[in-house]
């Protein structure tokens, strides 16, 4: 019987996004495009970035020079304010774990609106995503509600 055999769609979505990640070379192109986004997210709220940014806000260097140096190019460490940028350009709750802080902030929330989040934790040198389990409610514990 044909109908015992077939996978469900939902396990068939799975294995395609896991398919189409796991290539190099399309991680590489999101990545470049995540940066580039994050790089006009800060370029066009300049008001609300400059001021994080020691060496833009004494006039040293131009936001957009710093984001071509700093932003936009592969390999380098993103941090946080970059982080905030990329969660509010993609309108994503954003939650930041540390080993070192007892409580964390939601990095981008939108009130009475609800969102999906990421869940990164932070250990001092980079961020790695991670999977929260779910509440009996069905959400994260630090979610904004």
């Amino acid at each position: 019987m044909r109908w015992k055999k077939m996978e469900s769609t939902s396990s068939c979505r799975k294995e395609e996004l896991l398919k189409f990640f796991s290539t190099y070379d399309k991680t590489l192109d999101i990545f470049a495009f995540l940066r580039l986004l994050v790089a006009i997210q800060i370029c066009s709220h300049s008001e609300e970035y400059v001021p994080h940014i020691p060496v833009v806000a004494s006039g040293d260097c131009s936001l957009e020079v710093w984001c071509f140096r700093r932003v936009t190019p592969a390999g380098v460490e993103s941090e946080y304010l970059m982080m905030r940028a990329l969660a509010s350009a993609l309108e994503v709750i954003l939650i930041v774990e540390t080993f070192q802080e007892r409580y964390t902030q939601d990095i981008y929330t939108d009130p009475g609106v609800p969102r999906p989040a990421v869940t990164l934790l932070y250990n001092g040198n980079h961020y790695d995503i991670i999977y929260p389990c779910a509440t009996s409610s069905g959400s994260s514990s630090h979610q904004a509600s």
